[in-house]
Formats: C-alpha cells, structure tokens, sequence
C-alpha cells in the first residue's frame, strides 16, 4: 500500500498508522480462516517485526540535527 501511495503522489508521501493497521487486519482476517491459533501468531509476529522495522527506521533514517543558539553579542 504504501508503494501505491508512493508511486501515485510522490516519494515525499510515508505511510502512517492507518495503512499497517489496514494491512494487519487483512493478515488477521486471512489467517482467521485457517485456524484461530494461526490469529494469535499473526498479532505477535506482525507485533514483533513492526517493532524491529521502526527500530532500524529510525536508525538509519533519523538524523539528529545539531540546535545552534545565537551567541550572546557584545556591543
């Protein structure tokens, strides 16, 4: 979904919470028709990856831009 909205509208577009909890209630319906245990493992896997995926995100993607403050001036 988000490569659609991607490719559609720009590379300046991100995805948010409403596209991953979009695509997990897709996982959780088509896992529900196998078997409700395959549900539980649904949760904590997709649980478990977007946490690792927002870790390595912010890693590699977050720089942290130095605050500089006007020194004070002598007049």
């Amino acid at each position: 979904m988000s490569n659609f909205k991607m490719s559609s509208s720009g590379s300046h577009v991100k995805s948010g919470l409403g596209e991953v909890i979009f695509a997990l209630l897709i996982g959780i319906f088509a896992s529900a028709s196998i078997h409700r245990v395959s549900v539980t493992i649904c949760l904590l896997a997709s649980g478990v990856l977007l946490y690792v995926a927002t870790i390595v995100s912010h890693e590699r993607y977050n720089v942290v831009k130095p605050v500089t403050t006007a020194a004070n001036k002598k007049k």
